[in-house]
């Protein structure tokens, strides 16, 4: 013991001339070499170990090492900060301890020895862990927390605000090999500052910061410094919650859209409400709220649960009505879409900002709206392409008996417009009874198709195409069956469509065999409806015969 102090003696008359610098604000020593990690400066013997974790000195004499954010705070907010404190395994001759300090003077403070290298540093404010009896500056007889200004670890002075008290409340020692918790709050309204170790209220003091130490400039840097001198201790800090770097901002959100909520910990947290996160156990979880939502931050450690931050999220509820309809085709005199949003503003993808747009060629479009008055800007997209051609699946020239008929069906639900060269001219069926030239113009609103058809009259012979039959398996009508009399010398096609003009049967003709259907394709049954058949063959003498209409299935 005797001789650690000796060492300290030694070092403090071996700096007395740098310290008198310091004291008279000339000189600030600087610890090289430095490394600037993440958002901390690194200075002296101190090495980042983790993402959160930082090792200030090893187990090595006279070394200091210190780690400055290189951002400064503003003293005039409340801030929180909860850490791990680790200060070594030896206790009768380990030393110095760490400091949390708030200095506006330099991020690459630091020296060795008693002062924790924070001595000497002014304007400044520090709570001290002290794990070295240094009686010189009036140290009690255990481990020590403190809260001291100007860098000043005289404790017989009045620069010392809080304390010293016993580090821990039922032990002497701090320097047991663990990592104990350090919560450490300022309330920038009642100018409270607290600091917590394992749970237990050790300090508090009440002042008014800013104004007394800082001179009435709020603006500081923060962080810890760590010394050894003759003797010495592994000496770390792990950062589990600050405000300062994991303080969540309010959000404003449009409709619809979702936002990451970083809280930057990566230890068990969980929010609450739940409503509208991805996960609420998730340290940074998406945020889609269908209302303005505040969001509470929770941080369960080995001394209680605490709420960390709270995040508002405001859902905007201004929302453009607005939908580009599903996706369509260009007919030939072209598409004009209109917008009716006068307060907004459009900007297509071709860079038209224009509210009322004409397409005149195929293509993908899409139009972002932007609200005037809000942050929100809606999107949506339409395809557009070419209409499908109109088939009409009608023979150029059709020969009926003289005693038939020939009925055309031209019923679909894409057509919507029929005009026929005969008296009936707006009527989708037409039933052909007469030689003649029959002309059909048929559309769907955007393209429309022309068919001539030529029928002649003639007497046929003694054939019957039936017009219904059951393919139900009771023998009786169970075929589709084309009948003669002997007069057809043979069969050249026997087809059945359905009612859009699909192929669905195509028989196999031999000779004068008369060709059926058994109500199936691809050997599946078909559904009861109106089917359209066709059917040609040749008489005896070589004269053709075609012949079309209709046949109903049922069951």
């Amino acid at each position: 013991m005797n001789g650690h102090i000796n060492l300290k003696k030694h070092l403090l008359l071996r700096s007395f001339s740098f310290k008198k610098a310091i004291q008279s604000g000339l000189l600030i020593l600087v610890l090289l070499p430095f490394t600037a990690t993440a958002q901390f400066q690194i200075n002296g013997s101190a090495r980042r170990l983790d993402s959160i974790c930082y090792e200030l000195t090893q187990d090595v004499m006279f070394v200091a090492g210190s780690i400055w954010n290189v951002n400064q705070i503003n003293l005039n907010e409340s801030f929180e900060a909860i850490m791990d404190i680790f200060l070594g395994c030896t206790d009768a001759d380990g030393a110095d301890g760490v400091v949390f300090g708030f200095q506006p003077v330099s991020t690459s403070i630091g020296e060795a020895g008693e002062g924790l290298g924070f001595q000497f540093v002014r304007p400044s404010i520090g709570i001290e862990f002290d794990t070295w009896q240094n009686f010189n500056l009036s140290d009690p007889a255990y481990d020590h927390i403190a809260i001291i200004r100007n860098g000043d670890v005289d404790h017989g002075s009045n620069n010392t605000l809080a304390g010293p008290v016993q580090a821990l409340e039922n032990d002497p020692n701090i320097e047991d090999c663990q990592y104990h918790n350090v919560r450490v709050v300022w309330d920038a309204q009642t100018h409270r500052l607290e600091v917590y170790l394992d749970c237990s209220l050790r300090l508090s003091y009440q002042g008014d910061i800013v104004t007394n130490i800082f001179g009435g400039i709020p603006f500081v840097y923060w962080g810890f410094t760590s010394a050894t001198g003759g003797s010495s201790n592994v000496q770390q800090i792990c950062m589990r919650y600050t405000t300062f770097l994991n303080d969540i901002q309010d959000q404003v959100i449009c409709p619809g859209e979702a936002i990451p909520l970083r809280s930057g910990i990566i230890q068990d947290v969980y929010w609450e409400p739940a409503l509208g996160l991805n996960n609420p156990f998730s340290p940074n979880p998406i945020a889609q709220p269908t209302q303005s939502t505040t969001y509470t931050l929770y941080f369960p450690d080995a001394c209680d649960t605490f709420a960390l931050d709270e995040v508002h999220v405001e859902v905007l509820d201004r929302k453009i009505p607005f939908d580009l309809g599903p996706d369509t085709v260009i007919c030939e005199q072209g598409l004009t879409i209109n917008l009716p949003y006068p307060e907004a503003t459009a900007v297509w993808n071709n860079r038209d900002t224009s509210l009322s747009y004409s397409i005149t060629q195929t293509g993908t479009y899409r139009v972002a709206l932007h609200r005037l008055d809000t942050v929100c800007t809606f999107t949506d997209t339409i395809e557009v392409g070419l209409p499908e051609p109109i088939e009409l699946n009608l023979a150029s020239d059709t020969t009926i008996c003289a005693s038939e008929s020939w009925v055309i069906d031209l019923q679909d639900g894409r057509l919507n417009s029929f005009r026929w060269n005969t008296a009936d001219s707006l009527n989708p069926i037409q039933t052909i009874v007469a030689a003649g030239t029959y002309a059909v113009t048929v559309s769907d609103g955007c393209v429309s198709n022309d068919h001539v058809t030529q029928v002649r009259l003639i007497e046929c012979g003694g054939v019957f195409i039936p017009n219904v039959f059951s393919p139900n398996g009771d023998a009786v009508n169970d075929l589709f069956e084309i009948i003669h009399d002997g007069s057809v010398e043979t069969f050249d096609y026997f087809r059945i469509y359905d009612r859009w003009g699909n192929l669905i049967y195509d028989a196999p003709v031999s000779g004068s065999s008369s060709p059926q259907w058994n109500g199936t394709a691809s050997g599946k049954e078909l559904a009861p409806g109106v089917y359209v058949y066709q059917v040609g063959y040749q008489l005896y003498g070589g004269l053709p015969q075609n012949k079309a209409g209709t046949v109903t299935l049922i069951r």
